[in-house]
Formats: C-alpha cells, structure tokens, sequence
C-alpha cells in the first residue's frame, strides 16, 4: 500500500549533524543534476520523483528500525507503509514521521518558516533543538499544520484547509518558485495591474503566500525579501534596483 506525500526540503546543519555515520549503516547518494525530474525506488518500495538540481541520502537497504532519509531539495515520495518501521524526512530542525498520512512539508530559500500541513491520517512533527533541551513534539490531524518560526526556534498548530480554489482567490495568493513573469501574470490577473521589471535582477525566483492583500504589500514584500525597489506610477509598477548606501 502507497502513501501519497509530497515534500518540498531544503537541507540545513541538521542535515549534517543528525544523519546516521555511513559506518554504521551504509548511505546511498542521489543527485539530480538534469533538467528532467528522476524516479527511482528506494529498498521498501517506496517509489522517489526526485526533482532536478536536487540531492536524495538513503540507505541502500533499510535495516534500522526506522527508514530516515535525508533530502537537499525537493521530491515526492509514495511511501511503502509499515506501521512497524515509520518513515522520517529530515530538514534542518524539524523531523517529519509518517503514520499513515499525506502532507506538504515547506521551505525554500529566504522563507522564514517551514511549515507542514496534513491533508490526510495523522502526522508527527519534531523541532529538535540544538542547545541538547528536549524537541518540541506536535500530533497533527487533517486540516491541522504545524508552522515553525525558524528565528524563534517555535513551532505551533494551527487549524489550516486545503483550498482547491486558493489559488484563484484575490484573498490568497500562492507561490512555489515562481519567476517574475508567472508573478506578473498573477497579479495582472488578480488586480490589474502591470508590473514591469526594470532591475538588472531577471531570474530570481519566489515562494511565498499572502491572505488580505493588496497588489502593493504582495510586491512590497516580494522586493523586500529579493532586495529590490519598487515604484509605483497609477496602475503600472516598476520593479527597480535597490539603492546604493555610500
């Protein structure tokens, strides 16, 4: 039996600090260099999609009691289930547990949080500290995700729903690594407004989401996050340097 779940990782000193020594139980190195997503199956039969320019540690057979594996990245992973032997995803400090469920786990580069939402089944979530003080430990139920606050070192539920609409809706927009143009595209859609990138910065990309939001405080924050200007002439935005300090 497969359970469907989908994980969006990047890794952290956690990473390199809590994995198994590749003595004790030998560790097999994935790296997706290509343009094209790679699918492979790990040892229980738990089929990977390893997106590219992503890299996946596993062991080449799963003898310990529990499956860890160890994701730079992002990949979707149908786990094989078995209730004896759980199944954990590890991103910087926070360990997610599979019981049987489907869920997002959340991060990319300058997000300020990681979150992990459970669509279906049940779901621990662990934020292990650094300082050696015992982990902060929340049981998830559907419509429930956990958010950890990663300069405050604090995790804690909040009810949370899955809209199949979300991303239609002008009370909540949804990023997942878009470029300028999809982001463009979104907004002239939503709001009706133009934005034109002016910048010399033309491939970032951004993952982020916004409730209650006007046009403007969707790209204020965007330019403030990529550390650009943003000037605003009637319906048209201009996307533009940031200026020098002297």
């Amino acid at each position: 039996m497969l359970v469907s779940l989908l994980l969006v990782l990047i890794i952290g000193r956690y990473f390199f600090t809590q994995r198994p020594q590749v003595n004790a139980n030998p560790l097999t190195t994935k790296h997706n260099s290509g343009n094209k997503s790679l699918v492979f199956a790990l040892d229980d039969g738990t089929v990977v999609t390893l997106a590219s320019n992503s890299v996946l540690d596993y062991p080449t057979q799963f003898k310990e009691k529990e499956r860890k594996v160890y994701l730079q990245g992002e990949a979707r992973f149908q786990v094989t289930k078995d209730p004896v032997h759980a199944f954990k995803v590890y991103q910087d400090n926070i360990v997610a547990t599979v019981l049987g469920t489907e869920f997002n786990v959340k991060k990319q580069p300058g997000d300020s949080v990681i979150s992990v939402e459970l669509l279906t089944g049940k779901l621990q979530v662990d934020a292990i500290s650094s300082s050696g003080s015992l982990p902060q430990v929340i049981m998830l139920e559907p419509n429930q995700r956990a958010v950890y606050v990663i300069h405050k070192h604090s995790l804690f539920k909040e009810v949370w729903k899955q809209s199949i609409e979300e991303d239609l809706l002008n009370s909540h927009l949804a990023f997942r690594q878009s470029g300028f143009e999809e982001i463009a595209a979104r907004i002239k859609d939503l709001y009706g407004v133009t934005i034109i990138n002016q910048s010399n910065k033309k491939n970032w990309r951004f993952t982020g989401e916004f409730s209650n939001i006007t046009a403007k405080e969707v790209m204020e924050n965007i330019c403030l996050i990529k550390k650009l200007n943003l000037e605003i002439r009637g319906d048209t935005f201009l996307i533009k340097n940031a200026a020098v300090i002297q």
